[in-house]
């Protein structure tokens, strides 16, 4: 008769010896679109007005200038954004008309002032037609602009927030959007000759920041 011996194996850890472990991590951020505005052609956005002769201007009245021609101002996005923007008076940002400043001359007279315009009927969003939309409360509400030629005012004056989308209804939010583009055009309008220092050159240096905002 055959015969086997069974020998048990048991492996035993020395006393107090303890496991060896290595760790993984995985990290990583998940981020909205991003926004940028820019001015297309590099023109960045500079309007000139040109030489203006005091000859030229009104006495005691103020003196309205040919409305300038236009710069193309774009938004582009890194995915559908809900974005609009606001515009800020860099010379003197509590007029109170929603115009912005041309700032002052030597005596620190008011030059005069412009108004900004948006060229609606040619604006592009994302291929297509555009249109401006505004809100004044922060967003709960939008109304649409006009149909071309709508006038984009100070947020000091107007609490006004700005955006473009495809043609809607009145009150309908801002949609999201990728890219657009609009024609912007500037109205100068110069103080009356008598309330103005002539006895030197003025330099007429009207300035606006646009600023995003995300919706």
């Amino acid at each position: 008769m055959k015969k086997e011996l069974l020998f048990p194996l048991v492996l035993l850890s020395p006393a107090g010896f303890a496991a060896v472990t290595a760790d993984i991590s995985v990290i990583g951020q998940i981020l909205p679109p991003s926004c940028s505005i820019s001015w297309a052609g590099g023109t960045n956005g500079t309007f000139a007005l040109g030489s203006i002769s005091q000859g030229d201007l009104n006495k005691t009245t103020t003196t309205t200038l040919p409305e300038t021609t236009t710069q193309i101002m774009a938004i582009g996005c890194s995915g559908p954004t809900v974005v609009g923007f606001k515009t800020i008076d860099n010379e003197l940002p509590t007029l109170p008309t929603g115009s912005y400043s041309l700032s002052t001359d030597s005596a620190g007279n008011p030059i005069g002032s412009f108004q900004i315009v948006a060229k609606d009927a040619q604006a592009v969003v994302d291929g297509g037609s555009g249109q401006l939309k505004y809100t004044q409360n922060n967003g709960v509400s939008w109304q649409n602009g006009s149909t071309n030629n709508s006038i984009i005012n100070s947020y000091a004056a107007s609490t006004a927030i700005y955006g473009f989308g495809a043609p809607s209804a009145a009150n309908t939010p801002l949609p999201p959007i990728t890219d657009m583009s609009v024609p912007l055009a500037v109205r100068p309008v110069i103080a009356a000759r008598d309330n103005l220092d002539l006895s030197t050159a003025i330099t007429v240096n009207g300035s606006v920041t646009f600023e995003l905002i995300y919706m």
